[in-house]
């Protein structure tokens, strides 16, 4: 469909939104993330050379950074930026929307304040009585009461 040129507006931005969708409910394993950020790159670079509009679509995710798609789209004019580069990119362009699992998502941040001490040195008091212990005969001598 591409190479003919039957790739219309509607298709291209539902096909990339269906990627990005995907990485919104299964980014939160690495290896489906990793595949679906090579397939949306793979699929963004496609699509911008036949001048399709998805740069709307990038532009529509929550707190995408703008001057971020315009370094991709810098990036991708040159044609000398390694493909590491351009996915590095492109993950800190859909980032906000990458999905993390339900144990991170819910998670509680726990704040431990200074908390007293639980023991307490006791202060040595210099005791002149007789239960002081000098030698082992002194532990079996009778006790005065």
């Amino acid at each position: 469909m591409i190479e003919k040129g039957r790739v219309t507006n509607e298709l291209a931005v539902f096909m990339f939104s269906r990627v990005l969708y995907g990485l919104q409910q299964h980014g939160e394993h690495e290896m489906n993330q990793y595949m679906l950020l090579g397939l949306g790159l793979h699929i963004y670079q496609t699509l911008v050379k036949l001048n399709v509009c998805v740069n709307q679509v990038l532009t529509n995710i929550p707190n995408a950074p703008v001057e971020m798609i315009d370094k991709l789209k810098r990036c991708l004019e040159e044609r000398k930026t390694s493909e590491k580069k351009l996915k590095d990119i492109f993950k800190k362009i859909v980032s906000p929307i990458i999905g993390v699992s339900l144990g991170e998502k819910f998670k509680r941040e726990v704040k431990i304040e200074n908390l007293p001490q639980m023991f307490r040195r006791r202060r040595k008091e210099n005791d002149n009585s007789e239960d002081k212990i000098n030698d082992i005969s002194s532990l079996f001598r009778p006790q005065p009461k």
